[in-house]
């Protein structure tokens, strides 16, 4: 192959240096990008390390695009020679039907429909000259021999029961035989031949820029695996921008006349602009030193490990935050938005698939459940369907092992909702996630820290001028670390006095780290210019900088513990609530902390039962934190709807104890 582009590069390159008198444009450079549709041809039953039970790959097909770096030298008007270097994105989807029987779980055979997939990542360079002719006006056609670089050829495969519906595979699933990797002994080189045109369109009068659509055909030669029949063709659809090359050229300009202009005597103006310029705090700082105060509440919301969904649907409903794998490596809880509970509860998978990978020896049990009611009555195949979506969220996006899970498909959960309206029938729709450690359960830190400092802090800045001749323009500069951070301008003289709040225009103060400075630009009707810089007044030193000594006071802190999740009437503690109650019992250094435990209930039923049930649930917390139950209060309702009672997540968090405490200053 390497001896094939020289012999090429020998051809080409000595006609490139034909003389290129007649031809005003020396070539073009520029960039190019598209789509191709890659088509395999194949012939295999299986590739090395992926064994496969298909009776054989024929062909696939798939998109990929394919961009880089171009560059054209004109050998005379209608003939060019190039180069285009760059990257080909040759990936595809191989994939084979196969009939086959296949006995139901009472041994009758039924006809079967598998369908095998291999999907393949082929990412190369591209290392193509090209020869160019122009057919008709601004219509060329070209041919290019080259080669494609492979970097990597990356499989995924997999085997799935297309029919019947209601089967699976052996192992349970509609899904065997899947695997991912990296093939070792590919094809690192195929060599190539292209055949296309190109139609040059400009985009100015001058022709110096052309934006170019393009087709053309791409057949590579070789296997991509050595000695099993895989060739690889593309046609390709892009568009070339490309910037002309042109030789300039030489023009003689006439010496120009230097006409004779009368003597004129003028009376000499002389220019003199003298300034003090003073810059100082408001009266009530004397010093540099600023304080800044910060408060900080710390918030915990436990965990509700249900997920629900929507009637007779095994599909995980779109208000949940569900990502991909990528999304998943750069997933953190500090950066989600918790304006309430039910925010922080809809990124609930992505919580626990962040933990279970912490914690890879917990087991966990998914228990779906259905309402039992109409169209779902015993309906325990969607009650797996549902746990079973819910488990492959967790290994794909997480990549957590599906050993790891056990399924268990039931009616009603062992503790359900009343069954006799919708808004229990709704709870009762779930999947519940039980690990084998409660301690991945433990409460979910929310925190909202603000900070302040006196809104009033004035800088006064005083430019006092002198000057022999009128000052025309005058411009006031205030420097930070990164550059100007604050222009004032006019024309004639500067005010004598200018007030500038720094924390309202910069949103920051200045610090010893990122002082300001400050400089007034002067211009007399002479058009002479002078700079003064700014000497900075305090009690305590003069300098040329204005910086701020920070010093943070912070206040006691607040902190509020949600100790969900009772289910429907009930006031015993939950196992889950366990875990809560240690991190308080760790938190709580003197028990007078505890400033409240606020039982709430959700919107359903009697007001007054449910001020009583909330009195309940709160007296059980008290008793088990061991403290005086005069601190237990029954809310009942939740009067300010911070949870949307509507879905059945926001009725369990309704369902809760809060106990605030007062922290340590």
């Amino acid at each position: 192959m390497k001896k094939n582009i020289l012999v090429l590069l020998t051809i080409l390159l000595p006609i490139a240096l034909v003389s290129q008198s007649k031809v005003d444009q020396i070539g073009d450079i520029g960039i190019y990008g598209g789509m191709g549709l890659n088509n395999y041809s194949t012939s295999f039953q299986s590739l090395p390390n992926f064994p496969c039970c298909s009776p054989n790959y024929k062909s696939g097909d798939g998109l990929g695009m394919n961009f880089g770096f171009l560059a054209n030298y004109n050998i005379d008007k209608d003939l060019q020679v190039g180069l285009k270097i760059g990257y080909s994105d040759l990936s595809a989807l191989i994939s084979q039907t196969e009939n086959e029987i296949i006995r139901n779980a009472q041994n009758e055979p039924t006809n079967g429909l598998i369908r095998h997939d291999l999907d393949v990542q082929l990412p190369s360079v591209v290392f193509e000259p090209t020869v160019s002719m122009a057919i008709i006006e601004n219509l060329k056609g070209f041919l290019g021999l080259g080669f494609n670089y492979l970097l990597s050829v990356d499989i995924s495969q997999k085997e799935t029961l297309e029919k019947p519906k209601n089967m699976t595979f052996e192992n349970g699933r509609t899904v065997r035989n899947e695997k991912s990797g990296t093939l070792d002994n590919i094809s690192t080189i195929l060599p190539l031949v292209s055949l296309g045109a190109s139609y040059d369109l400009p985009l100015d009068n001058n022709n110096d820029m052309f934006l170019s659509p393009t087709v053309s055909y791409t057949h590579r030669f070789g296997n991509v695996v050595p000695e099993v029949e895989w060739t690889v063709s593309t046609l390709n659809l892009g568009v070339q921008l490309k910037y002309s090359l042109k030789e300039k050229p030489e023009i003689k300009k006439p010496e120009p006349i230097k006409p004779v202009e009368p003597e004129i005597i003028v009376p000499i103006a002389t220019s003199a602009i003298a300034a003090d310029f003073q810059v100082k705090l408001n009266e009530e700082y004397s010093s540099d030193t600023i304080f800044v105060k910060y408060d900080k509440d710390l918030k915990f919301e436990a965990i509700l490990g249900y997920v629900f969904f929507e009637e007779n649907e095994s599909t995980i409903p779109p208000r949940y935050d569900l990502i991909n794998e990528q999304e998943a490596k750069e997933f953190k809880t500090d950066k989600l938005n918790f304006e309430n509970s039910l925010s922080g509860y809809h990124n609930i998978l992505n919580i626990l698939g962040q933990r279970f990978q912490k914690f890879p020896e917990v087991k966990i049990n998914l228990v779906g459940c259905n309402s039992d009611f109409e169209s779902e009555q015993g309906n325990k195949t969607l009650s797996m369907n549902r746990a079973e979506n819910v488990r492959d969220y967790f290994v794909q996006t997480w990549n957590l092992s599906p050993e790891r899970f056990t399924i268990t498909a039931r009616n009603l959960p062992e503790t359900p909702s009343k069954t006799d309206n919708e808004y229990g029938r709704a709870e009762n729709r779930r999947v519940e996630i039980v690990p084998q450690d409660w301690t991945i359960f433990k409460p979910q830190l929310m925190s909202d820290t603000t900070s302040s400092t006196d809104k009033n802090l004035e800088v006064t800045m005083l430019p006092k001028v002198d000057s022999k001749l009128p000052i025309t323009n005058w411009e006031i500069e205030i420097f930070n670390n990164e550059g100007v951070a604050k222009t004032f301008a006019g024309k004639g003289t500067p005010p004598s006095s200018l007030e500038w709040n720094p924390l309202d225009d910069l949103g920051e103060l200045p610090t010893e780290e990122n002082p300001l400075s400050f400089k007034l630009n002067l211009r007399d009707s002479l058009g002479t210019e002078k700079s003064f810089a700014g000497e900075i007044l305090t009690n305590e030193k003069n300098s040329s900088e204005m910086s701020f000594v920070q010093k943070f006071v912070n206040d006691a802190k607040t902190e509020k513990y949600n100790l969900i999740l009772f289910g429907y009437n009930i006031t015993q503690l939950p196992p889950v609530a366990e875990v809560t109650l240690n991190l308080v019992k760790e938190r709580i250094t003197d028990k007078s902390q505890i400033v409240s435990i606020e039982g709430y209930s959700d919107m359903i039923g009697d007001e007054d039962y449910n001020v009583t049930l909330s009195y309940d649930r709160a007296l059980a917390v008290a008793k088990a934190l061991e403290v005086s139950t005069d601190k237990a209060i029954g809310r009942g309702k939740v009067k300010n709807e911070i949870y949307d009672n509507k879905l059945p997540e926001g009725r369990f968090y309704s369902r809760s104890v809060i106990v605030t405490l007062k922290g340590n200053k």
